[in-house]
C-alpha cells in the first residue's frame, strides 16, 4: 500500500507539472495570436509552422496527463477500497481523510479535535493495518 500512496502523489506532482506547462503554452499561443492579429505581420510561414509545433506539443501533453489521470484513478480505487475495509471508523476517518482528501494531520487534528499525536497514532494503527490486511472486513 505504501508504494502505491508514494506513486499516486507521484502522479499527483507529475499532473501539476504537465497543467503548468499546458497553461504555459496556451499563455504563449493567445500572446502569440494576439500580436499576430494586431498586426505585427511578416514570416507568416515561420508563424505558422511554430503554431503548428505548440499545437502538437499541446495535444502530447493533454494525452500524456489524460494517460497519468487514468493511472492516479486506478491507484486511487485500490486505496479507496483498502481503506474502506478498515473495520475501525476512526482509523478509516483518519485515513480517508489523508489519504483520500489529502489533509495534513496538523488538519485532520483540528477537524476531529484531537491532538496532533493522538491523530498520529490513529493514522499509524490504521496504516499498519492496511499493510497487514488485518482487522479489515
Amino acid at each position: 500500500m505504501k508504494n502505491e500512496l508514494t506513486e499516486m502523489r507521484h502522479l499527483r506532482e507529475l499532473i501539476a507539472s504537465h497543467t503548468a506547462e499546458l497553461e504555459r503554452l496556451r499563455a504563449v499561443n493567445d500572446l502569440r495570436s494576439s500580436l499576430a492579429n494586431a498586426g505585427s505581420g511578416g514570416g507568416g510561414g515561420d508563424h505558422v509552422g511554430a503554431a503548428i509545433l505548440r499545437a502538437e506539443k499541446r495535444v502530447d501533453l493533454e494525452a500524456k496527463i489524460l494517460r497519468e489521470l487514468d493511472a492516479m484513478l486506478g491507484i486511487w480505487n485500490r486505496v479507496h477500497d483498502a481503506i474502506e475495509a478498515v473495520d475501525d471508523n476512526d482509523e478509516r476517518l483518519v485515513l480517508r481523510m489523508r489519504y483520500i482528501n489529502e489533509d495534513s494531520i496538523g488538519e485532520i487534528a483540528r477537524t476531529l479535535h484531537l491532538s496532533t499525536r493522538q491523530t498520529w497514532r490513529i493514522h499509524d494503527t490504521g496504516v499498519k493495518k492496511l499493510k497487514d490486511g488485518t482487522e479489515c472486513h
